[in-house]
Formats: structure tokens, C-alpha cells, sequence
């Protein structure tokens, strides 16, 4: 009976697990949460313009392919999704709005050493003659005071002479003739004991020295040897280096900033261990008309001379500021540009990982912040690092953006002059030649083309005047300067991104050519930050890395 028993048990297990495989669902009717695999689309967090619709590595860096996050269908215009990937890789930081205001602000100020004017001495000849030896012959030569610089023959002098012995010897009848003779031999900066030779001895000196009547460095030569010069003719002109004049360049949107009287910390790149610590004494009440600057500087002691004229300089203003608790103040870092509209990427609070496009209305940059006039409220989150990404990311969606500030059905109506934009256009060349400088890591090269676009742009502030106001140049202009004074490699490329962040948002807006040009972007470049520029060719040639990543980046845009 147990054996039978045992044997419907177990016919009854193996009939349930027939049936079970029998009458199960078939495969195709399983149901996923996820979409079918045809409607997915995968792309490279570094490179978010590859998309695909299958899973795989990216063509450009070999890094695996993510699946795409599905925007909202209703998301605006203002507003794009990053992923997580793409936000973390790009090392995009958010801060928060508040009313804290800093209580310091600094100014960077960039310049050059110069002789102080007021210890600049003139060395003169005190009488009219021929050259017939000269001591010194060189600029830069140390004189000391008391030294002989020159030996001069002066026909007066011989005539003087000649007079001098004859009053001598009858000084005794006719001490008043005799004393006005010696006055005149004075007058001419003949010394005592020179007067009192020719009167022991009873000869005359053809050729007479010239001594120098103060120490310092011969700045100017303005004679040579057998030169005939006359009275009061200036020789040599010579500088006490003692003390010299550190001077800076000082922009419109500075000036406000920059007042007699302020402290400054000055630094040279010749020595950047070095630190001085010196007082405006003077700030030009006058801007150059040319260059639209104005000039500032301090005394500076330079006992041990490592100071030189023409060495290039950087200047830091520490200024207090009145605390203000409810003006908001975001840092530069969180703004661009467009023409002369300025915005920021706020964080969507709804969606932690989705930015709006927001312009703002700026107040007077105060140090490393901007006021907040318009356009933010305390509590709201912006990029505060990584800006120009998003950015980047925002035109690769086709979402409103520094290049697309406006909706693609509005019409764009340009403004800017055409001679401007290219007279502009022409002077990109420098650019382009600084560009393959950087590639080619070349930095006398990058120093050169950055001097001479310097002189371009410096020209057109004058020439186009009307067309500059409506887009910030003189931001270009700043950075192109500093790039002018920067020796190492890595100093310039890391000033070429910020002239780059500062003419890209424009760009399109003033190029006039029909010849394309490639806006490439490398995201290891800038400590991983990710920076553009520009060129005119479509393959990449890294201007950030040179020779050892030359081919690292993409096109994200074409210009036409």
C-alpha cells in the first residue's frame, strides 16, 4: 500500500511540472519596462554628438557608449538634459544663490617696469666743441659721480685760457678782471683745481674733460665721437635704478576700481617667488584716446637692481567692499557672454539634472564677483565651474544657447557694421597663427602673433568704435595682452582657453567670410574642464596639448 501511494506522488509531481512547461507563456509575451531596443539611442559622454542605436564604442575616444536619457516632450527651449556621465566627467560644480557678499575684492592688473622719471638726470656740454674721446659708449653702462665720460675740444675754452694767464699775471693791478676771468671759466663747470693747473703750470689744455655729476645707468646715448655739439647740448641721459615706477594698464570697466593710494601686490615673471608690496602714488586722470586706457603706478625700491625697465609685471589690488546683505553676488566663473547680453545655466529643481538657460543683468564686476541687478533669486542654483560645457552641451541639443540666443524660427537681425566684422575677420589671421604656434609648441611664435592681433584689436577699438560697444572686445583684448607677456608654454594655453571663452559666444556674430571655420572642442584640455577654439581646417590639431595629443577633440560647430 506505501509502495503505491509513493508511486502517485510522484506521477503527480511530474505531471504538474508538464503542465507548467506545457501551458507557460511563450518568450515574445514578456513584459520589460524598458523600450524596445530599436528606439534606444546610445552616446559618448565625452562626445554627446555621436549617437547611435546600438551599444558600442566611441569612434573619437574608444570610451563605451551610454544610453541616451529621454527628455521630457515638453521641455522648453531654455531647458536641456546632461547625464549623469556626462556631468561628472565634465566636472560640472553648482553653487547655490544667497545674499553673502564677499567683504574683499581683488584686481588683477597687468604692466611693466620703468625708470623713474624723477631721478632721470641729463648729462650737457657747458661749451661748444668738438668730441674727441668718449668713456662711455654704451647704453646701460653704471656711472658713478665725479667719473670722466668724455674729453671735448672747445676752441672758447682755448680762448679762455689764454685770457686767464694774462689776468694772472697782473692779478696784483687788476684783481677785478682777473676774478671775472676765473668766473667765466666757472660758469663753463671748470673746476678749482682745473683752473689752478693751468695757472701753476702756464699751459693750455686743448681737449677738456667732461665728469659726471651723478651716479646712475645710461639710458640714452645721444653722441659719438667727433661730434660737434653745442652749448647746453645733451650728452647722455642717465636713470638713478635705484627706485623704479611700476606701472599698469588700466581699463575702462577698472577704472572704478583703481585709486591713489591703494595698496598692491606686485609680482614679475621673471621672479614669481618675489612679492612686493607697494602704494599707488599716481592714476591717470586722463585715458589715452588711442588705446582707451588709462595709466596707474607705484615707487618701488630696487636696492639689489633685479628690477629691469621693459620687464613685464602683475599687479593685485586688495580692496575692502561695503558689506551689502541683500545685493546677490555670483562669481565670474558662472557668467557668459553674447553680444552684450550675459547669462548663466541655473539648475531646474524639479529635475536635478536638467539647466535653463537664464540672462542676467550684471552690476560692476567687484574683484572675482559680479552684482546681480536682475534675473536671479536667493536660493536658486547656477554653474558656478564648467559653464562653457553646458553651454556647449545646450548648442548640441539645439537648445538655446551663447551662438543660438534665439529660437530658430525668429530672424536674426546682425547689427554690426560689415566693415567691422571684416576688418575683424581679417585680423583673425594672428589668431590662427598663434593657434598653430600653441600646436606646434612653439612659444616665441604664440608670443609674436599674440603682440601683433593685440595691434589689431587695439586699432579697431579706435577705428569701429560703434560696432565694439555691442560686443565685449575688450575681453579679448585683456587676455590676448597677457598671452603677449607669457614665456612658457603652458602659461600661454592656459591663456589662450580664456580668450577663446571670451570671443566664441560672438564669433558667429561678426565673422564675415565665406570660407568655413571648425569650432573643436577637447574636454581633457583646461585640467579636464573641457575648452574650444577655432580653426580652419576640419582635422583636429590640439593647440592645448600640441604634439602629444594632437588629434584629442571634435567639431562641435561649423561657421560659415
Amino acid at each position: 500500500m506505501k509502495k503505491k501511494l509513493a508511486y502517485l506522488l510522484i506521477t503527480l509531481i511530474i505531471g504538474m511540472l508538464i503542465g507548467a512547461k506545457w501551458f507557460s507563456p511563450s518568450p515574445t509575451a514578456v513584459h520589460t519596462d524598458h523600450p524596445p531596443e530599436e528606439h534606444q539611442q546610445w552616446t559618448c559622454a565625452m562626445h554627446p554628438q555621436i549617437q547611435k542605436s546600438t551599444q558600442g564604442n566611441c569612434p573619437i575616444c574608444g570610451m563605451a557608449l551610454t544610453l541616451m536619457q529621454q527628455e521630457a516632450s515638453d521641455s522648453s527651449q531654455e531647458q536641456f538634459t546632461m547625464t549623469k556621465t556626462a556631468m561628472a566627467l565634465a566636472n560640472i560644480q553648482t553653487s547655490v544663490v544667497s545674499a553673502a557678499t564677499p567683504t574683499t575684492q581683488r584686481l588683477q592688473l597687468s604692466g611693466t617696469i620703468r625708470e623713474n622719471e624723477k631721478t632721470q638726470s641729463v648729462v650737457v656740454s657747458h661749451f661748444a666743441g668738438r668730441i674727441e674721446k668718449l668713456y662711455v659708449k654704451s647704453i646701460g653702462e653704471t656711472i658713478r659721480k665725479g667719473q670722466l665720460i668724455a674729453m671735448l675740444y672747445a676752441p672758447e675754452l682755448v680762448t679762455a685760457q689764454q685770457e686767464l694767464l694774462t689776468a694772472a699775471a697782473i692779478k696784483q693791478s687788476q684783481p677785478a678782471l682777473y676774478n671775472a676771468v676765473r668766473k667765466k671759466l666757472k660758469i663753463k663747470k671748470i673746476t678749482e683745481a682745473q683752473i689752478t693747473a693751468i695757472e701753476t703750470t702756464g699751459k693750455i689744455q686743448e681737449a677738456f674733460p667732461i665728469y659726471a655729476h651723478f651716479s646712475g645707468v645710461v639710458t640714452a646715448q645721444m653722441v659719438k665721437e667727433g661730434d660737434h655739439v653745442s652749448s647746453g647740448q645733451a650728452l647722455y641721459h642717465v636713470s638713478d635704478l635705484s627706485t623704479v615706477w611700476a606701472t599698469f594698464d588700466v581699463y575702462e570697466h577698472q577704472m572704478v576700481s583703481v585709486q591713489k593710494g591703494q595698496s598692491i601686490e606686485v609680482t614679475a615673471s621673471a621672479y614669481p617667488n618675489m612679492n612686493i608690496t607697494a602704494t599707488l602714488s599716481f592714476v591717470d586722470p586722463v585715458v589715452n584716446p588711442a588705446t582707451q586706457i588709462a595709466t596707474a603706478r607705484a615707487v618701488v625700491s630696487n636696492t639689489t637692481n633685479r628690477l629691469k625697465p621693459g620687464m613685464f609685471i602683475e599687479g593685485e589690488l586688495l580692496q575692502a567692499i561695503a558689506k551689502d546683505t541683500t545685493q546677490i553676488h555670483i562669481p565670474a566663473s558662472a557668467v557668459l557672454w553674447t553680444g552684450k547680453k550675459s547669462l548663466v545655466y541655473v539648475k531646474v529643481a524639479a529635475h536635478p539634472i536638467t539647466f535653463a538657460y537664464r540672462e542676467v543683468l550684471l552690476g560692476t564686476k567687484q574683484g572675482a564677483y559680479y552684482p546681480i541687478l536682475s534675473g536671479l533669486q536667493v536660493g536658486e542654483e547656477i554653474v558656478t565651474h564648467g559653464a562653457f560645457t553646458v553651454d556647449a552641451a545646450a548648442q548640441l541639443a539645439g537648445k538655446k544657447s551663447m551662438i543660438h540666443s534665439v529660437a530658430a524660427s525668429t530672424p536674426v537681425t546682425n547689427t554690426i557694421p560689415i566693415a567691422f566684422r571684416k576688418s575683424f575677420t581679417a585680423s583673425l589671421s594672428h589668431y590662427f597663427l598663434l593657434k598653430n604656434a600653441l600646436v606646434s609648441d612653439d612659444t616665441q611664435v604664440a608670443t609674436t602673433q599674440a603682440t601683433h592681433w593685440l595691434s589689431a584689436l587695439r586699432q579697431l577699438e579706435v577705428t569701429h568704435a560703434d560696432a565694439v560697444s555691442q560686443i565685449p572686445l575688450h575681453e579679448v583684448i585683456i587676455a590676448v595682452e597677457a598671452l603677449s607677456k607669457l614665456q612658457e608654454i603652458n602659461d600661454q594655453r592656459a591663456k589662450f582657453v580664456t580668450i577663446n571663452q571670451a570671443m566664441l559666444p560672438w564669433i558667429q556674430t561678426v565673422y564675415a567670410d565665406s570660407k568655413a571655420l571648425y569650432i573643436q572642442h577637447c574636454p581633457m584640455a583646461n585640467n579636464d574642464q573641457g575648452a574650444s577654439w577655432i580653426s580652419q581646417e576640419k582635422q583636429i590639431r590640439n593647440s592645448y596639448f600640441g604634439m602629444q595629443m594632437l588629434s584629442c577633440g571634435s567639431v562641435v560647430e561649423v561657421l560659415q
